[in-house]
Order: structure tokens, then C-alpha cells, then sequence
């Protein structure tokens, strides 16, 4: 769609002077920049016509039926922490969600209604204090609302499931600016696609209703380093790890980053039950790590310690690496994996090293899933992935003066290549991470929400989004 040139910031304006609440930021204005610099990643060749703060739902329904009386592309901005960076369509109106950010908790019922601007944090320290949490991403900055769009897991989640397992209702508003509840008992259809292919746009979702779980005093939960290690130490800690997760307890999550460059790995791990459990269930595998492989760096956790050492708050352990530092260039892809064959980790492996040098070493990443997720079953929602182990994903970061010197093309290239090696292992790809280097755009869309559901999310688009007000070219049906 191209945006109507003639008086069209003149109709903007005029727009807004209906909803004084309403703030718009059109290019070369500051908040327009503050709009810009919320995105996780460097995004320079797509600009906005304009952005659109909202404070309330019904100034959503206006800018949606204006931009739907004009034929108006939509994004929108919420956490701003897509990896591609689609939250922003150029010549587009970006609905920048940051000033909806309520939290509604009733305690009685264990829930908490969450609007679209709030983001991990902002959530945790409402809840926590009061002794209860959401299935939670594990960085502090990621919207709410588009975490769980896309599924959503946490540390939480392999005991209690995905974000979407633990969505209650959703209120959205459509492209023609009306607004709908849609939950188990209403809008069935639209509730099951927003759950896991929201990404695909049929609607704004202004605000959601999740399930809160009853949190401990204490958890155990830390991190270990191997810095630098070996590629063929690497590789037998990956054989390690494979033959213990394969039937570990689903209270105990891991999350494996390989580092390159040095290389070396850093490993998060967690226990969501008793902490005296762990003591018989996790800490005898971390103690046999260190045997194997020797004492970890010096800033890890006392994995050799009784497990009083190594207990944590929740709170603390969610928000221990704080925000974001500062934003770079990044390029992730992703694959959803079984199990880590000798064959998968020798791909792993080689792939790390063949890292191209930058001023940031890039990282492979292994997330423990299973458990409670892969109990649902795959067409509860529009999440399918309920038969994966982990997920894997490879993050190359380079900075400007990398851009400058040439060096990004090779780091692109290498997340590229290490993905594609893994395709024929690939259970599929992860909708809120990034694909996994597919050929054609069919591909990409199957791996994200099974080739079975296509024709399914197709009927649901047109349904609701007849004209595309919503549609990004990645997620193109």
C-alpha cells in the first residue's frame, strides 16, 4: 500500500486533535527519534510516516479506522525486541504502544489483565511483590503482549507451559477499529490464531489476560562459565548435556550459550521446585560437570556447594543481567530441534568455528524446552512446535564500525550458513526469534505454523484483515 501524499500529515494532525490523548510524532520530530531508538535492533532503511502513541483503546480504534478508510499499512511497536525488526513498515503508521502500560491483578482469581506497553520488568515487579508471576520471558525488555503472541517460554515454563498456555483473553482491535474480547468462550477462532500466529496480523491486541502462578521464597538457579574451552571439549560437554536433559525432571531448565571467538560456553540453569529437591536432582549433575571439566570461570555460580549457596528469588534471578546494552547490529536465526545427535553437535560446533572475527564475539544458543509444553497438544493454538527438545538459534552482532570496515556482510553470511546447516535436523522455526534460512517464503511460513494451519490462517486473515492493514512481507500468506 503507499500512503496518500497529499495532505496527508495535515489529516494526521487533525486526526489527533479528535483524541487529545493521542500523541503523533511525524520524521525529524523528537519523539519520533525516542520512537526509533526503541527497537532492539539498528533498523536505518525503514522509516515510518508517522508514529502513534496511544494511552487508551479507543484512540487505537480511531487511528485503525482512519487508516483503514485509507488503505494504510499498520505495524506496531510494543517491546521492540524483534530480531528482524518488523515492527517497523516503511511509508507505514507505527502504532508505538509504550504509554499503554496497566496492570490490572486480582489476587482471588490469580490473574492480571496487562496492556500492550508493558514489557517483563514492569510485569515481574507488580506481580512478585506479591508473591506471584507470569510464564515470563528471561529478558527483562521484551513486550509482554508480542512475547506471547508468538508463544513465549520462560524458566517457568517447562512446569506450567508457554505464554499462550496461560492466556486467558485477549481484547484486540480489528482493522475496521472495532474491538473484540476473543477467549475460549467468544471469538474462539481468533483466540486460538492469536496464540502462537500473531505475528500474521489480524488485529491490534491492546491489552491480554494471563494466568499467575504462586512463586516460592527461594529458587536455585545460577550460571557456570567455561571460558575459553576447547572445540572438543565443547563438543563432549554438548554430549554431556544431551544424555542428562533427555529425561531430565521438567522442574530443572537449561539454557546453553556457546561463545565464539574465545570460545568458551556460559550456562544458565534453574530449578522451579523445592530447593532442597535439587540437591538430589540437579546439583549431582552440575558437580559431575566439574569433575569432568574442571572448576568453572571465576564469576560463576558455586555449582560445587550445597544448594543453600545456590539459592536465588525469582525476581533476582529473572533480572540479574538487567537491561540491554548498547543496541547493535544483529542478525538471529532459529530452529527448532529433538535431540542433539552427535551429527547436530558436530554441525554446532564447526559452525562455531567458523565464526568470522568482529568487535563482538557471536553466540549459539540452546534452549532446554519439553516438559509441560510439549504436553499440549499441537493444535490447541497456532503454536505447533509441542515436539521440540530445545531451540536452537545463532546470533551474530556487529557494530558500525564493522559496518564500516566491511565485516557485517561475513557476519550475516555466517548466521545464515550456521542455520541452513541445520535445516534438514529442523522441527521448525521460532515465530519470536527469526527463521532458519529458508529458500522460499512457503517454507518459512510452514516451519513457522506447520503446513497444516496455512490454509486455516489464510481464512483467518481475510476474515479479518481483508484489505492487509496488517500484513509484514515476512509473514505474507
Amino acid at each position: 500500500m503507499n500512503f496518500p501524499k497529499k495532505n496527508a500529515d495535515h489529516e494526521i494532525k487533525a486526526l489527533c486533535k479528535e483524541s487529545p490523548n493521542l500523541l503523533v510524532a511525524l520524521e525529524g520530530q523528537d519523539e519520533y527519534k525516542k520512537s526509533m531508538g526503541r527497537l532492539f535492533c539498528e533498523n536505518d532503511s525503514n522509516k515510518p510516516k508517522a508514529f502513534f502513541r496511544p494511552k487508551t483503546t479507543d484512540d487505537v480504534c480511531r487511528v485503525l479506522r482512519y487508516a483503514s478508510a485509507n488503505q494504510l499499512q499498520v505495524s506496531v511497536l510494543g517491546g521492540g525486541h524483534d530480531p528482524k525488526g518488523l515492527a517497523i513498515i516503511h511509508d507505514a503508521l507505527v502504532l508505538d504502544m509504550s504509554a499503554m502500560n496497566h496492570i490490572d491483578i486480582d489476587p482471588q482469581t490469580a490473574t492480571a489483565w496487562v496492556e500492550a506497553g508493558v514489557n517483563v520488568k514492569d510485569l515481574d515487579d507488580v506481580t512478585c511483590p506479591q508473591g506471584l508471576a507470569a510464564v515470563n520471558g528471561s529478558c527483562t525488555t521484551v513486550g509482554v503482549v508480542g512475547f506471547t503472541l508468538g508463544g513465549g517460554f520462560g524458566f517457568l515454563s517447562r512446569t506450567k507451559g508457554l505464554a499462550v498456555d496461560n492466556c486467558l483473553q485477549m481484547e484486540i482491535v480489528t482493522a475496521t477499529g472495532q474491538r473484540i474480547v476473543a477467549s475460549s468462550q467468544g471469538h474462539r477462532h481468533l483466540f486460538w490464531v492469536l496464540r502462537g500466529a500473531g505475528q500474521v496480523g489480524y488485529g491490534v491486541v491492546t491489552k491480554l489476560q494471563v494466568k499467575l502462578h504462586t512463586l516460592q521464597e527461594q529458587y536455585v538457579g545460577g550460571r557456570f562459565w567455561y571460558v575459553p574451552m576447547s572445540s572438543t571439549k565443547l563438543k563432549e560437554l554438548l554430549h554431556v548435556m544431551s544424555e542428562f536433559c533427555r529425561s531430565a525432571e521438567d522442574e530443572i531448565t537449561f539454557n546453553i550459550y556457546l561463545i565464539t571467538q574465545v570460545p568458551g560456553v556460559a550456562v544458565d540453569y534453574f530449578y522451579d521446585g523445592h530447593p532442597s529437591e535439587a540437591e538430589g536432582k540437579l546439583l549431582p549433575f552440575l558437580r559431575s560437570i566439574t569433575e569432568r571439566f574442571g572448576p568453572p570461570g571465576e564469576s560463576s555460580t558455586a555449582v560445587n556447594g550445597p544448594w543453600e549457596e545456590q539459592t536465588t528469588s525469582y525476581v533476582e534471578y529473572q533480572q540479574r543481567f538487567g537491561e540491554e546494552p548498547v543496541k547493535t547490529y544483529k542478525m538471529w536465526k532459529s530452529a527448532f530441534l529433538g535431540e542433539l545427535t552427535p551429527e547436530v553437535i558436530h554441525i554446532i560446533i564447526s559452525q562455531l568455528e567458523e565464526a568470522p572475527v568482529s568487535s563482538n564475539p557471536h553466540t549459539i544458543g540452546l534452549e532446554l524446552l519439553g516438559g509441560e509444553i510439549n504436553r499440549k497438544s499441537p493444535d490447541s493454538c497456532a503454536y505447533v512446535h509441542r515436539d521440540a527438545l530445545y531451540l536452537f538459534s545463532a546470533q551474530a552482532v556487529w557494530t558500525p564500525e564493522d559496518e564500516a570496515k566491511g565485516n557485517a556482510h561475513a557476519c550475516r553470511q555466517w548466521a545464515e550458513e550456521t542455520a541452513r546447516s541445520l535445516l534438514p535436523h529442523s522441527l521448525g522455526s521460532y515465530q519470536n526469534y527469526a527463521d532458519c534460512g529458508e529458500n522460499t517464503r512457503a517454507q518459512r511460513l510452514e516451519n513457522y505454523f506447520g503446513k497444516a494451519n496455512i490454509q486455516r490462517l489464510k481464512e483467518l486473515k481475510e476474515e479479518y484483515d481483508p484489505l492487509g492493514i496488517f500484513t509484514r512481507e515476512h509473514f505474507r500468506l
